[in-house]
């Protein structure tokens, strides 16, 4: 399950205890679809805005939107995305990502 915080801006993904790498794998794939159309969404809004506002946080009904669309592509390209990451020699069952130590960051995040 993922989820979006309007006021940090981050997206979190929730694991269940028996959680196995593929579950984490897919979590993250997914952590990171949503937090790309939440970005596209927030560019969009700002460019559409005369005087944007820097406490930009999207309406229920935008989020609950994007989640969906985060659901539908996930369903569709996660298989897609395991086969490519495999034929480029990546081992999806040894990503050894740690359920309490794994985490997803925005690249084009600033640092404090």
């Amino acid at each position: 399950m993922v989820t979006y915080s309007p006021t940090k801006g981050k997206v979190y993904a929730l694991l269940k205890n028996q959680a196995n790498s593929d579950d984490i794998l897919k979590a993250a794939f997914h952590a990171h679809v949503l937090l790309h159309f939440m970005n596209q969404s927030k560019v969009n809004t700002l460019k559409s805005v005369q005087q944007p506002d820097p406490d930009f946080a999207p309406v229920v009904h935008e989020l609950e939107s994007r989640i969906a669309e985060s659901c539908e592509m996930v369903s569709t390209s996660y298989g897609v995305f395991k086969s490519r990451a495999a034929e480029q020699g990546c081992r999806m069952s040894e990503s050894l990502l740690n359920p309490g130590r794994a985490r997803l960051c925005n690249a084009h995040e600033e640092v404090e």
